[in-house]
């Protein structure tokens, strides 16, 4: 999705195209984990679950953007990967904020 957004739709890299590549993600992830991580834990309506996702969510989405941002900066990616850069800024901010992400989630949005 971020590819799509900045190569072929031309968005911003920095927060523009991250940002709406990221709320895909967040709905995205909660349909695969209110049907298949946490199948078992549903204790509450859909709506209650999805906003508590929400919230958690966007707490890993900041810290996903500052991450990505600082790797984007001062990680010399661009060295080696010349514009591709932001691909693999987000991967390994996206591999680093999924321990977050599970912890609070497992902690809160599908506690029983």
């Amino acid at each position: 999705m971020l590819f799509l957004l900045v190569d072929i739709i031309n968005l911003d890299k920095k927060i523009i195209a991250p940002s709406i590549a990221l709320e895909i993600a967040i709905i995205v992830s909660f349909i695969l984990h209110d049907n298949i991580t946490f199948k078992k834990s549903k204790n509450s309506k859909i709506i209650k679950r999805f906003s508590k996702f929400h919230v958690a969510a966007l707490s890993g989405f900041l810290l996903n953007l500052i991450i990505y941002n600082i790797i984007l900066k001062y990680g010399g990616l661009a060295l080696i990967l010349g514009k591709m850069d932001y691909l693999a800024s987000q991967m390994i901010a996206v591999f680093i904020v999924v321990f977050w992400n599970y912890f609070i989630n497992s902690r809160w949005t599908w506690t029983k």
